[in-house]
């Protein structure tokens, strides 16, 4: 008896620590693409946002709801600059059911803002979804909005638009200034790599005067770099040569 007890609770063990380890390994697959993996169509026609691969096709649909009036969602092409978990709302914490910014805030640079008024966000009010109901921004489910988190990075292009959708991302192509690829050098005592071109994103790590860094864009007073991962960045021209 106490070798059969012992065995059933090796097994209920072995099966916990199985759950365990798939939902971690699920989690941790979730790698947000960079901004020339995605693009994102908003219509405003349908309420429905149209995610595309870097191949140009459809991968991906999502009931949204915009704006109650036409004017209220801008229209134009506009890059998410920062990506917010668990974002607050005028003294609501992030995570409380009373927030209507849901789970997830995915920040779009409007006018040159800070990506802080206009975004793609979940919502504490999904009957809402489908519908002419926001003050500006791009409501999602809460569960979608966090997949969509999950797979598109920052500088990713959103085209928001009321035209008939045909299958076609006809958004601007780039909305940075074009500059060659080359070599940037820290010239302060030390540079400030953000995950967007805003002196508020997130920094993601700080290099020393003398670093090299490679540059393949420039957006507004910020070039574009690509790091030894391979992931996108950016530092003010102001630290650098």
């Amino acid at each position: 008896m106490k070798a059969a007890k012992w065995v059933s609770i090796l097994t209920a063990l072995a099966l916990v620590f199985t759950v365990v380890f798939s939902f971690g390994a699920t989690n941790s697959s979730y790698a947000a693409g960079g901004p020339d993996d995605y693009k994102i169509e908003v219509n405003k026609s349908n309420n429905t946002l149209y995610l595309y691969n870097k191949y140009g096709k459809v991968a991906k649909t999502y009931q949204v709801a915009t704006g109650r009036t036409t004017s209220l969602t801008p229209e134009g092409t506009f890059p998410i600059i920062i990506k917010i978990n668990q974002p607050g709302w005028k003294g609501i914490p992030g995570g409380d059911p009373k927030n209507p910014l849901g789970p997830r805030w995915l920040g779009l640079q409007v006018g040159g803002d800070n990506g802080r008024m206009y975004g793609i966000h979940g919502t504490n009010n999904p009957s809402s979804i489908g519908s002419y109901a926001s003050s500006g921004c791009v409501r999602m489910y809460s569960n979608k909005v966090i997949e969509l988190y999950n797979t598109v990075g920052t500088g990713t292009l959103v085209w928001i638009t009321k035209n008939k959708h045909d299958g076609v991302w006809h958004g601007k192509h780039r909305t940075s200034t074009p500059s060659p690829a080359g070599k940037l050098t820290v010239t302060a005592s030390a540079a400030n790599i953000r995950a967007a071109a805003s002196l508020t994103a997130k920094v993601l790590q700080v290099v020393p005067r003398g670093t090299v860094l490679n540059k393949v864009g420039k957006v507004g007073d910020f070039y574009k770099i690509k790091l030894k991962s391979g992931a996108y960045a950016y530092v003010h021209n102001s630290v650098v040569k």
